[in-house]
C-alpha cells in the first residue's frame, strides 16, 4: 500500500501553540511543513520529523526546512496530552542552531518531554 500525505492544519496549530508557549524561539513555525500520512505500516511510530533536502525545499517552497509528519493510524487515536507530548518530542529534534544538523534520541529524552509538557500546562 502506498503512503498518502495530506496537509495537517490541526497539527500545525498545535505546533505553533507549543513553540509559543514553550518559548522555542529558535524554531520558526513558517519553516515547518506539517503533514498527516495514511497507509504507513509502522506500529511503533506516532510521528516523524525530518529535514527537507534542498530539492524538496525548492519544490515545496524555499522557506520550508523541516517536516513534521504524524502517522494517522497511530497518532490520531492518542489522547490530547499524548499528542502534545509527541509533538514536543518531534520539535526537540530541531536543533537550536541552523547548522543543518538534527538532534538525535540521545538529546531528546522522555524526561525533557515530560518537563516541557508540565511547563506548558502551568
Amino acid at each position: 500500500m502506498t503512503i498518502i500525505y495530506h496537509p495537517a492544519d490541526d497539527v500545525e496549530k498545535q505546533v505553533r501553540e507549543i513553540i509559543l508557549k514553550l518559548g522555542m524561539e529558535h524554531i520558526q513555525p513558517e519553516k515547518i511543513l506539517c503533514l498527516r500520512s495514511h497507509g504507513s505500516k509502522s506500529r511503533k511510530s506516532f510521528a516523524r520529523t525530518y529535514k527537507l533536502s534542498k530539492a524538496q525545499r525548492t519544490e515545496l517552497g524555499a522557506k520550508l526546512h523541516y517536516a513534521v509528519e504524524v502517522i494517522s493510524e497511530n497518532f490520531d487515536a492518542l489522547s490530547q496530552a499524548a499528542k502534545k507530548k509527541t509533538l514536543i518530542h518531534e520539535l526537540l529534534h530541531i536543533p537550536k542552531t541552523d547548522s543543518n544538523g538534527f538532534n538525535n534520541h540521545t538529546q531528546v529524552s522522555r524526561t525533557a518531554v515530560e518537563r516541557l509538557y508540565k511547563q506548558m500546562q502551568a
